[in-house]
C-alpha cells in the first residue's frame, strides 16, 4: 500500500513541466510556485538518496542512476518553458524527452521511500 501513496512523487517533473510552459506563456505566480516547488520537493528527496546510498538499498540499475537523479530534475521545467515559449512539434517532443529523463531519476527516491525500514 506504501506505494501507491508514493506515487504522486513520480508525477513531480510533469507537473513541473507544464507549470513552466503555463508561465513561459504570461504565468503568475502560482506557476512560478508550482515550478518551484515541483522541481525542489524531488531534488531534496533524491539528494538524500544520493548522500547516503548504504541506508538505501536498491537493485543496480536503480543504484547506477541515483548520482545523477538530483540533475535530472531540472530538465523538466527547462524543456517546459521550451515548450511555453516556442509551441512546436520539436520542443514538445525535448519536453517529452526531459520529462521521462526526470522521472526516471526519481526511481532510486521513490525505491528508498517505498522500500526503505523508516517507511514501515
Amino acid at each position: 500500500m506504501r506505494w501507491l501513496l508514493c506515487t504522486p512523487v513520480l508525477a513531480c517533473p510533469s507537473v513541473a513541466a507544464l507549470s513552466a510552459a503555463a508561465l513561459a506563456q504570461g504565468g503568475n505566480l502560482v506557476q512560478l510556485a508550482l515550478v518551484l516547488a515541483m522541481t525542489l520537493a524531488p531534488y531534496d528527496a533524491a539528494r538524500a538518496v544520493c548522500d547516503n546510498p548504504a541506508q538505501h538499498p536498491m537493485p543496480r540499475l536503480l543504484r547506477r542512476i541515483a548520482p545523477w537523479s538530483p540533475y535530472l530534475l531540472g530538465a523538466a521545467p527547462g524543456a517546459g518553458w521550451l515548450f511555453g515559449q516556442a509551441q512546436d512539434g520539436a520542443s514538445l517532443a525535448t519536453m517529452v524527452l526531459c520529462t521521462l529523463f526526470a522521472t526516471l531519476g526519481l526511481l532510486p527516491a521513490y525505491h528508498a521511500l517505498v522500500c526503505s525500514p523508516e517507511a514501515s
